[in-house]
């Protein structure tokens, strides 16, 4: 899951889910701790939307469900291209609705001092994993 030759400790690997897409969002999220534990959460959300809106929540959740536990997040990784290039200085969004949500993310990376990258979706596969399966858990507040 891990790119070969960066930090494995602290971070944080996020996803999310339409399902249709637009439908119900889920976000899954996987955190690795100093001691090289793994620790995962997955929810799905009281919300309806696309895919970018289930990606960019699953960073807001991500870090608020980090922040809980008392997890410090150097890295964040995400799948989606066109979030982490919104939040890096990239492509922005003409949505409202949609540029709030961009918006929020960045100030979330911004509080947890976190940098946030871009990585295949093939070495994502964990975080999407849980994600898919909070599908079957009852919806929870973003």
């Amino acid at each position: 899951m891990n790119p070969v030759g960066l930090e494995r400790r602290r971070h944080l690997n996020v996803d999310g889910s339409a399902l249709p897409n637009p439908g119900p969002l889920s976000v899954g999220c996987v955190y690795v701790d100093d001691n090289d534990v793994t620790h995962r959460f997955g929810t799905r959300l009281e919300r309806h939307g696309d895919n970018n809106t289930a990606e960019a929540l699953a960073i807001v959740v991500g870090l608020r469900w980090c922040g809980a536990q008392g997890f410090p997040v150097h890295t964040i990784w995400s799948d989606s291209r066109v979030v982490v290039d919104a939040l890096t200085g990239g492509k922005t969004s003409t949505l409202p609705d949609f540029s709030a949500l961009l918006k929020d993310a960045a100030d979330a990376v911004d509080l947890a001092g976190a940098r946030i990258c871009w990585l295949p979706r093939h070495r994502n596969g964990e975080a999407d994993a849980v994600a898919r399966a909070a599908f079957t858990n009852p919806p929870a507040s973003p």
